[in-house]
């Protein structure tokens, strides 16, 4: 089960980012922080591209019923996962929200995935940009 990246309680703008409706990326208000702390997050790319920003998720696969299934970074389980909800970039190339970040210390790859989908075939999604982010004490 992986916990729903929250986009409610957004009081602070999102970091910044530099726009581009070409090239996928994403920018967190911290890169560490400690537990049980609310993070922003922006993401850019093409308009009304879809997405996915995971912590902790290695990759996802696609079941037969079509639903997609996170797969967990190597040594961690499924308590240790969150990622967003499918999102569309908007018409400005844009989109943000927050997540609270309730997972033990440690250091966390923090994903974005391009979420393609067909008529014809289930949604696939592939990795296109990675940073880190260290949890600590809190």
């Amino acid at each position: 089960m992986v916990a729903v990246i929250l986009h409610a309680g957004q009081s602070s703008p999102p970091p910044a980012l530099a726009t581009s409706c070409t090239t996928p990326a994403f920018a967190l208000s911290t890169y560490s922080t400690d537990s049980h702390k609310t993070i922003r997050w922006a993401v850019t790319g093409p308009r009304g591209s879809r997405f996915a920003l995971a912590i902790g998720v290695a990759r996802f696969t696609t079941g037969s019923d079509g639903r997609l299934s996170p797969v967990p970074d190597p040594g961690l389980d499924a308590t240790e996962m969150r990622s967003t909800p499918p999102t569309t970039v908007g018409g400005d190339c844009k989109a943000d929200g927050t997540f609270g970040v309730v997972l033990p210390p440690g250091t966390y790859a923090v994903r974005l995935f391009s979420i393609s989908v067909t008529d014809s075939t289930p949604a696939h999604l592939d990795q296109v940009a990675e940073k880190q982010l260290t949890i600590t004490p809190g």
